[in-house]
């Protein structure tokens, strides 16, 4: 039924950042594969730092060195950092959202994913002694097995005093029945309760599928176990997209 919607597959994501950043749109819809739909604003993605939310307004005081911002958006984590005098380089897979990052003033921006990064063809960006996963970009570690990979992996691209910055929600924290019932789903097929796979949509557009995971201290805890990182510290706070989020920090074993 959707698919007769979005005709197009395409950088829908990217799109309505573009148009946002124009003034011609505030939402976009995200599709869960269960066949939830929820227009989302987009004005987060935008948001001076007086309007982060509790837990993100902390994320400065862990980074050190040379940072990337994985996921980057439209930029706004980067640009703060920017101003504070760090050097980041910004990453998204969307090309339009890069663009929208370049023409708010992003210095270095890169169209790669974080599962690009590391693998061969893939730009060398050097090495980094921050990476910043913001507005719940814990989540593009996609699941468990994918996760603890990708995190062994971010080994090869940062110091050996690195810190991994980022913010997620626990998935439990919900009265939701649709949320709830799929978090049953989940463990029903084996996954875990906050891996998410969902996909964006944009007037005519549908982004690929992908998985998003959200995840407690207690399941990130045991996610990063053996990977080479350990969770340092966690710290609570509002989210701006909505509801309780908190903000973890990773550092190397």
């Amino acid at each position: 039924m959707h698919d007769n919607v979005c005709t197009n597959s395409g950088d829908a994501f990217g799109t309505a950042l573009m148009d946002c950043f124009h003034g011609t749109e505030t939402h976009y819809i995200v599709e869960r594969e269960d066949g939830f739909a929820d227009p989302s604003t987009l004005s987060p993605y935008f948001a001076d730092y007086p309007e982060w939310g509790q837990a993100e307004k902390r994320m400065h005081e862990f980074v050190r060195g040379r940072v990337l911002d994985v996921g980057c958006g439209a930029g706004r984590h980067t640009l703060y950092l920017q101003r504070l005098g760090f050097e980041v380089v910004g990453i998204d897979k969307s090309p339009l959202a890069i663009e929208v990052a370049k023409q708010r003033g992003v210095k270095n921006a890169c169209v790669v994913s974080l599962d690009e990064l590391v693998v061969d063809g893939a730009p060398d960006l050097g090495t980094f002694g921050s990476v910043i996963m913001m507005g719940n970009n814990i989540g593009l570690l996609h699941s468990f097995t994918e996760g603890r990979n990708t995190l062994k992996r971010l080994a090869n691209v940062t110091s050996s005093d690195a810190r991994i910055i980022g913010t997620t929600r626990t998935p439990g924290e919900t009265n939701n029945p649709d949320h709830l019932a799929y978090q049953k789903w989940n463990r029903e097929r084996g996954r875990m309760p906050g891996q998410i796979r969902f996909r964006i949509r944009h007037r005519r557009l549908a982004g690929d599928w992908m998985d998003y995971l959200i995840l407690s201290r207690e399941e990130l805890e045991q996610l990063v176990e053996g990977t080479g990182w350990r969770l340092e510290a966690t710290i609570d706070g509002d989210s701006e997209f909505g509801g309780r989020s908190y903000l973890a920090v990773l550092c190397k074993e």
